[in-house]
């Protein structure tokens, strides 16, 4: 709650539009896009050193497929959320992009 007032903080302090806070807004949803995705990577990668450790024990090597298979489909989520976005985007040209966002295209954002 806290983080919604500082967001909206500027919005009565000075000259911010509603476009400038859509666009923040914007900027920290990818930011956790791309923090999600990259913990979704780390929770694969756990599993399958978890793996290949305990490749002998039964029980523990299952239990690193569970983390392994979660990490997969939280991937498989994101990745196709992020497809399907993008689609909509140029079926109904709502952004002249021809790539997804990535980390070098919001870092030029926010340098802006």
């Amino acid at each position: 709650m806290l983080i919604l007032a500082f967001l909206f903080l500027p919005v009565t302090a000075s000259a911010y539009g509603l476009q400038d806070v859509i666009r923040d807004v914007g900027e920290m949803i990818l930011m956790l896009t791309i923090l999600a995705m990259g913990v979704a990577t780390l929770v694969f990668f756990w599993g399958l050193v978890k793996f290949i450790i305990n490749t002998g024990s039964g029980s523990e090597a299952e239990q690193a497929k569970g983390i392994m298979f979660w990490g997969i489909i939280a991937l498989f989520v994101m990745f196709s959320v992020w497809g399907l976005v993008r689609l909509l985007q140029s079926t109904f040209q709502l952004n002249n992009s021809s790539q997804a966002p990535g980390v070098p295209d919001l870092l030029y954002e926010i340098e802006r």
